[in-house]
């Protein structure tokens, strides 16, 4: 007749013997499959994480750029208020004056980028084959002679737009165009920075950007508090002076917005030039970008770029 149906504890025996037969390639085999796919889930999980960030960050960049738009007729409109409330006429002779003035300023820092460049330059084209000798040294020491009197400048507010819109040209001078984003990323390339300067200028960035946005969404709602503050008529038994109480309650909080913004702009400027490049990569990008500024959001957002190469054409440059 048929053999019996073995028993369990046979069942076990058997499993137990076939486990143990298992050569240990099979096992080998088994185990490099099973970490294969935990690999392939973790970069997928990294991979939809990181997508989310640069969602994240395309959307502050583009709130941060579109509210920088309003920082000029914002600054126009609280000018004209101030004089409204002050019973302040425009003076054509004081503003032709003050205008004459922003242009000497912009002109004397015309002759220290120059002078920072003529000095730079040949030292730099050196420091390339003096393997950190002297060379490299002398060009260290010429940027860190320098930097701390440039920065010291850009301090101006003028100043600073002016430096930020136009080439650092004497009058009559060529105006060449502003390097775009695929100039900053060369430029960026260059200086061969290493992983971790690469990762400290991702991680500044997003905190650069993240504290604008802050800043612009208030200054936002600063534009659009004054746009709707009407000027008072004086047949209509206005109350003039809660109007203009609240007029210069605004333009006060607008000023120190301003002075955030500034506060922060020089931080960012201090971390790129003093602590996130070196000072022989600080003085190349500034001989690179002649006769430009070079501009530490772009070159931030450069090494984003090329990070992460597939969305590099996203990045925008600031």
């Amino acid at each position: 007749g048929s053999k019996p149906d073995p028993t369990p504890a046979a069942s076990l025996m058997a499993a137990a013997v076939a486990a143990s037969q298992m050569s240990e390639t099979e096992r080998n085999f088994r185990e490099r499959e099973k970490n294969r796919r935990a690999q392939a889930r973790f970069r997928e999980r990294q991979k939809v994480k990181h997508g989310q960030t640069e969602k994240r960050m395309e959307e502050l960049e583009a709130a941060v750029r579109d509210l920088q738009l309003q920082r000029d007729a914002l600054s126009v409109k609280a000018e004209m208020l101030e004089r409204c409330l002050h019973n302040e006429p425009q003076q054509d002779a004081s503003e032709r004056e003050a205008q004459q003035q922003k242009e000497e300023r912009f002109q004397k820092f015309v002759e220290f980028y120059k002078k920072v460049i003529q000095e730079l330059a040949p030292l730099l084209v050196r420091a390339q084959f003096d393997g950190g000798g002297d060379a490299h040294k002398a060009a260290a020491l010429t940027w860190r002679r320098m930097v701390p009197q440039g920065i010291a400048m850009y301090q101006d507010e003028d100043l600073r737009m002016m430096v930020y819109s136009r080439p650092i040209v004497g009058p009559g001078e060529p105006q060449p165009e502003k390097p775009d984003k695929a100039m900053w990323r060369h430029i960026t390339a260059a200086l061969q920075m290493s992983q971790q300067q690469q990762d400290d200028c991702v991680a500044v960035r997003s905190a650069y950007l993240a504290s604008m946005a802050a800043i612009m969404e208030e200054r936002r709602k600063l534009n659009t508090l004054m746009q709707d503050m009407q000027i008072p008529d004086l047949d209509a038994n206005a109350n003039i002076a809660l109007h203009t109480a609240k007029a210069l309650s605004a333009m006060e909080a607008l000023k120190v917005n301003v002075k955030r913004e500034q506060t922060l702009q020089t931080e960012l400027s201090t971390q790129v030039w003093t602590l996130l490049l070196t000072p022989i990569q600080a003085a190349s990008a500034t001989v690179a970008a002649s006769p430009w500024l070079p501009d530490k959001l772009a070159i931030l957002d450069a090494v984003a770029a090329l990070a992460s190469p597939g969305d590099a054409s996203k990045t925008p440059s600031g």
